[in-house]
């Protein structure tokens, strides 16, 4: 079997980069509070089971690309019996490929920068903050880790999870090529985020507000939720 070229190899070795860093910011940086009585519409989410789960897909998907990326087009048919289904851009170093792997290494650098800066105040099962943080990302936006964490998600499912990659190995050509089907499960999955986090968003800017008041409600004010100027 021929060695992988240049090409090849550095990007199967950025598809174990992102996955890594993936895998770093879906993990707790400080001891979770699971005994806090805070309202937390993802406290199931963030239980060790769910964060679990989560990480399995995300670890296990990264590391199989990473695999057929090296084998491309001849992958092993134990690993992938459909090899026809899988979708040469995401294989190669392509526009699609190359502005995921950006996007999910632009939203960790943005997530752990943020567990950085909160600190001990970074808990994944919401509870009251010991200190109100407003330096670095927090002096401009409240919320930089969910922009984080969905850049990581656009990021992944856009090369690593999609229906041409490693999923389509093990689907019929039919349902690989549904992209209507495909699309409406993208905005069904799109829409139940955003409406779960907002819900969560609420719930700690409560938290914020009753914890701190006029300092949080002028902070609050001057600053941004997820992006700077514009939301």
């Amino acid at each position: 079997m021929a060695l992988p070229d240049f090409n090849t190899l550095s990007l199967a070795v950025c598809i174990l980069l992102g996955t890594y860093t993936t895998f770093l910011c879906g993990r707790p940086p400080n001891p979770t509070p699971y005994d806090s009585k805070t309202p937390d519409s993802m406290k199931l989410v963030v239980s060790p089971s769910g964060l679990f789960i989560r990480s399995s897909i995300d670890v296990t998907f990264g590391i199989l690309h990473a695999l057929l990326t090296l084998n491309y087009p001849s992958p092993n048919p134990l690993i992938c019996p459909n090899s026809s289904n899988l979708n040469p851009s995401l294989f190669a170093w392509t526009p699609r490929s190359t502005i995921s792997i950006a996007i999910i290494l632009l939203g960790s650098a943005i997530r752990l920068s943020a567990f950085r800066t909160l600190g001990q105040n970074f808990t994944f099962r919401l509870a009251k903050p010991k200190t109100l943080i407003t330096s670095g990302m927090y002096k401009y936006v409240q919320h930089p880790s969910y922009t984080g964490k969905a850049l990581i998600i656009i990021g992944n499912f856009a090369l690593l999870q999609s229906p041409g990659g490693f999923v389509g190995c093990w689907l019929p050509a039919w349902l690989v090529e549904a992209t209507l089907f495909w699309r409406a499960i993208a905005n069904i999955l799109v829409g139940g985020i955003v409406v779960f986090v907002w819900k969560r968003v609420s719930e700690e800017e409560s938290v914020m507000k009753e914890t701190f008041g006029k300092e949080w409600e002028e902070w609050h004010r001057k600053t941004w939720r997820f992006i700077p100027g514009l939301f």
